[in-house]
């Protein structure tokens, strides 16, 4: 499949894209899914929530769930079953990732805060601005090991579940090649999406710094 056919499935009126919204959308419940994903990782202990009210689909590492999100729009969208298998994927991720980047997500909010407490003190902020774009960028960065990880390996385990549900060849292939496609395509969107306040609290805080040097 050439470049200029992959990118319609960015049109919702392409045929590309109602044929496999359609086909996505004829799959079991998301819930189901994730179920069907969580045993081809040899995960039996992550929980799923499956609900109406949920908006989106998620991974929480403290509770070790992911919460599906129970509505038509959901269910018909071509991206459903991709999205499904990257955030299985975090659930069998090293623990320790998770927590070091809970902590440090909560850590960088925290010392935001305190710069600009001593800064509106008028205490010397060199070591607080130090601290807190160190802390901000290992915050990304452990993110980013647990998201680019996720976004990798999300079409070929969305594969490995068309094929254990006898779809033809052609179609899998189909999904796989399109799904590897807008991932790859939409990464650098997906890894801005992932921490777009704290990009702004870091200029925030950069900019506050120079002007007071």
């Amino acid at each position: 499949m050439k470049f200029l056919e992959k990118i319609k499935i960015f049109n919702k009126k392409s045929k590309i894209r109602k044929d496999l919204d359609n086909l996505i959308s004829n799959l079991p419940e998301s819930n189901i899914i994730a179920k069907d994903l969580l045993k081809y990782l040899s995960n039996n202990t992550t929980k799923c929530t499956f609900d109406k009210d949920i908006k989106g689909c998620y991974y929480v590492y403290l509770n070790d769930t992911i919460y599906l999100s129970n509505n038509q729009t959901s269910k018909n969208n071509y991206e459903r079953l991709c999205v499904i298998a990257h955030e299985c994927i975090h659930s069998v991720q090293p623990k320790i990732l998770q927590f070091f980047n809970f902590i440090l997500s909560n850590l960088e909010v925290i010392s935001f805060i305190l710069f600009f407490i001593l800064y509106f003190l008028k205490v010397n902020i060199l070591y607080i601005f130090l601290g807190y774009i160190s802390l901000a960028s290992l915050s990304i960065v452990f993110r980013l090991i647990l998201e680019i990880w996720a976004l990798n390996k999300a079409p070929k385990l969305s594969k490995k579940y068309l094929e254990s549900n006898n779809l033809s060849k052609e179609n899998v292939e189909n999904v796989y090649n399109l799904y590897n496609f807008s991932t790859r395509l939409l990464m650098p969107l997906a890894i801005f999406g992932f921490f777009p306040y704290r990009i702004i609290r870091i200029i925030v805080v950069v900019i506050i710094f120079v002007l007071n040097i």
